[in-house]
């Protein structure tokens, strides 16, 4: 059998179990010191519990001789308040002696001594005391025998109470004994225990400062030895396991550092070969300025940047290395020198090339400055195509603002003022300006410029697209014409070289300006100096001109459907309204939006002599040519029937039945009211029917502004049944019929209301029908900057008879 191997204790074992005995010493003497607390405090607790038991043993001896006080004092005076004590130790008794039972409850010998002596004082009260002071209150003689009687009682009750108070003492006092000898022996171990602690404590520190602490101290001063540089430097491994461990770890990390030491040595000199050749073939520009701001070495990428040759440039000066190059950096190195930190982000320019250089501070090991450093990288290409990005996004904001702006022109003059400013603008012209082609002429004329005299503007009148311009033979080859400089433009157009030289042109690019298959005229902008114009520069100028083509395009189809809309509202419209002598009529009407768009709202009078009239005003469901004919067949159906017809009702049944002849029920509707007048001396008798339309405005001279009328159904359905309203105008009344256009022009955001019509009415000076209709006309736009929705007629009429208006001031002689 081999030896047995010897067990090893590490450090941390140690540690552990010096620990562990320190923790069971202060364990121990805590468990001394609780245990010494538990045993006086139940001592204590025992202690009070024998004191209140003596208290209230001496308690029920007092109600003793209380009772025996009392019962005395009522024999011998014969008076019942000598019996007060008597009574209130009674009272008292029987509490007293529940409490004596429960604290001596645990102590058999006691408990029997309790109950003895609740004995006693029962018998002694309810035997001698209560039969006594009854005798004694039937004055009855009382014998020297029952008085004795009750003191030998009294003697055995307090013979009774001196036997328990002394079995109670002698509890308590041995109870004080015990306590106090256990208290002893706790102190005497605690004494014990708090040695051995400082024993074990003292034992740990000597082993620590011994094995632990001095191989340690050892260790740290060879470690700084090491790190001084002396490389050979060893220890003596020493001390308790892991510490001496941690020597032969020393030493064996002092032999891997002489040997990587030297190792690094031989790789240094490897590593400055590899430099010198990243140095030299780096794409990237470098080189070294001494102290001195001499170069002390310069790469191959550089001279190739600055036009040097870099073998050359050793000793020489900041300039002379950087060649061509501008700014001088000379000041720049400098500052680097003196302020010891890097700067970044130079820019230098020279020889077609853009470069950004960054100079750092060069230093020994030990922190001294020997020198700077600085790398230059050819930004050329990226500033080239950041300056394609730039020009890119400006010319996508301008043509995105032409667009705009083109959406808000309506005509094409507004239309070419746009386009004329923002090509000159985009283009950085000097001049330009938009012609708009006359197809059946085919000559161009100009319809917005900029940059051109007035006198000069005069030869873009009606110029024949035979004459030989750099516009014209855009226009008529549809391509893009440039002229890069007055000899180009001599050679090209001999006739106009005087003329663009006078006024300072010397380049100018034409453009087409075509929509879809069709070209609407030309875009020519002019430069005063010279132009090489690039591809896409020219691509840039054909997108505008396209943008602009398509505005023009849709500013003259806007044009054509706003002349046709208007033609035809005003075939739905009199041109004149009948003069009358007793009646004056005036029409007022706004189309909705721009007005490109023909509604369907129609108004008519018709005289029919002798002083009567017939008045109607209407407003078709919808927009455009559909409403448009809906409301022609209004009109005319209405003028045809009033020359047999003339009662508001049948009329516009007779309009009704003329609807549905053309659609199904339903289908088109429409809205109507219909008012015949005749004059009836000073009176004018008026009969009103109204079909689904608003009542008319009723103003009378002195009075409030109110509806008047019943409306019935639309016009457009199956068996409608009308109804007409009669009154009778004064001089100076007025009546106003109107379309919804009036009340909800600007909805669902305004409405204006009838009542609120009227509220303002009757604060005007309703004397003239025109100012009236002019006034509600206002009111529709009132605060709104917004086009009407829906188109707005008025028809009104004012009763002004000639015999009136000499009388009355309020009659106006005028008319609408």
């Amino acid at each position: 059998m081999g030896r047995a191997r010897r067990l090893r204790v590490g450090l941390t074992a140690r540690v552990r179990l010096a620990t562990l005995l320190v923790g069971l010493a202060l364990g121990a003497v805590f468990a001394l010191l609780l245990h010494t607390v538990d045993v006086s405090r139940t001592r204590d607790t025992q202690a009070r519990h024998s004191a209140d038991v003596l208290e209230s043993a001496r308690g029920i001896e007092g109600s003793v001789i209380d009772l025996e006080t009392g019962l005395r004092g009522y024999i011998i005076a014969g008076q019942t308040r000598y019996l007060d004590p008597y009574r209130s130790a009674r009272a008292t008794q029987p509490a007293r002696l529940r409490k004596l039972m429960q604290l001596v409850a645990d102590n058999p010998s006691q408990s029997a001594l309790a109950r003895q002596l609740s004995t006693e004082l029962n018998s002694y009260v309810n035997d001698y005391a209560v039969p006594l002071i009854a005798a004694v209150g039937a004055q009855r003689r009382i014998g020297p025998r029952r008085l004795s009687e009750g003191r030998m009682r009294v003697d055995v009750i307090r013979a009774t109470i001196g036997r328990f108070t002394a079995v109670q003492d002698a509890l308590q006092a041995q109870r004080r004994a015990a306590a106090n000898s256990a208290t002893r022996r706790a102190r005497v171990l605690t004494i014990i225990g708090m040695a051995l602690l400082v024993l074990v404590v003292v034992a740990s520190g000597v082993y620590a400062s011994r094995f632990v602490a001095e191989p340690l101290r050892n260790l740290a001063r060879s470690a700084r030895r090491l790190a001084a540089g002396k490389l050979e430097e060893r220890v003596e491994p020493a001390g308790a396991a892991e510490v001496s461990d941690l020597g032969h770890a020393f030493n064996q990390m002092a032999a891997s550092l002489e040997e990587h030491t030297l190792e690094l040595e031989r790789l240094s000199e490897s590593s400055a070969a590899q430099f010198s050749a990243v140095f030299e073939q780096t794409p990237i520009g470098l080189t070294l300025f001494d102290r001195d701001l001499r170069c002390a070495r310069c790469n191959q990428a550089l001279g190739e940047l600055a036009g040097i040759v870099a073998s050359e440039q050793r000793g020489r000066t900041v300039s002379e290395v950087f060649g061509h190059f501008e700014p001088d950096l000379t000041a720049e190195l400098g500052r680097v020198l003196q302020e010891g930190r890097p700067v970044g982000g130079i820019r230098i320019t020279g020889g077609g090339r853009t470069c950004t250089v960054g100079l750092f501070p060069v230093r020994k090991t030990g922190g001294e400055l020997i020198g700077v450093a600085a790398v230059v990288v050819d930004v050329t290409e990226r500033e080239r195509r950041l300056e394609r990005e730039r020009v890119s996004g400006r010319r996508s904001r301008q043509l995105e603002r032409l667009a705009s702006t083109i959406s808000e022109a309506l005509t094409p003059e507004d239309v070419s003022r746009v386009v004329v400013a923002e090509a000159v603008m985009a283009l950085d012209g000097d001049g330009g300006a938009v012609v708009m082609l006359d197809e059946a002429r085919q000559t161009l004329s100009m319809s917005a410029g900029i940059g051109w005299p007035l006198e000069e503007r005069a030869s873009f009148r009606n110029i024949p697209l035979t004459l030989r311009s750099p516009t014209t033979d855009a226009v008529r080859t549809r391509r893009v014409v440039h002229v890069d400089d007055p000899r180009a433009q001599g050679q090209r157009y001999p006739s106009l070289a005087d003329t663009r030289a006078r006024h300072g042109v010397a380049a100018s690019l034409a453009l087409p300006l075509l929509s879809g298959p069709r070209c609407v005229g030309g875009l020519l902008v002019t430069f005063s100096s010279p132009r090489d114009f690039q591809q896409d520069e020219l691509d840039f100028a054909e997108e505008l001109a396209e943008r602009c083509a398509s505005g023009i395009a849709r500013a003259l189809l806007y044009e054509r459907e706003h002349e046709t809309a208007a033609a035809l509202q005003r075939s739905l419209m009199p041109s004149a309204l009948p003069a009358f002598e007793s009646v004056l009529f005036g029409a007022r009407f706004r189309p909705a939006g721009t007005g490109e768009v023909v509604g369907g709202d129609f108004y008519d009078v018709l005289d029919l002599g002798e002083g009567r009239f017939v008045a109607w005003i209407g407003d078709v469901q919808g927009k455009g040519p559909e409403a448009a004919a809906a409301a022609a067949l209004a009109r005319y159906t209405l003028r045809a029937e009033t020359r047999h017809e003339s009662s508001p009702t049948r009329l516009l049944q007779a309009l009704n039945e003329a609807v549905l002849s053309q659609s199904e029920p339903g289908d088109r509707l429409l809205t109507a009211a219909c008012v015949a007048g005749a004059v009836n001396g000073d009176t004018l008798d008026l009969e009103l029917a109204i079909a689904g339309h608003p009542p008319p405005l009723l103003m009378r001279h002195g009075q409030p502004c109110t509806e008047w009328g019943t409306s019935g159904p639309l016009i457009g359905f199956d068996s409608a049944q009308l109804s007409s309203s009669r009154l009778a105008l004064e001089p100076g009344d007025l009546l106003v019929l109107y379309t919804d256009g009036l009340t909800d022009a600007h909805a669902p955001r305004r409405f204006l209301v009838v009542e609120e019509l009227c509220r303002l009415a009757d604060l005007l000076d309703r004397s003239s029908l025109a100012d009236v209709l002019d006034w509600l006309l206002d009111s529709a736009g009132a605060e709104d900057t917004d086009l009407p929705r829906d188109d707005i007629a008025l028809l009104g009429l004012q009763f002004a008879p000639r015999t009136a208006r000499g009388a009355n001031p309020l009659v106006s002689v005028g008319r609408s």
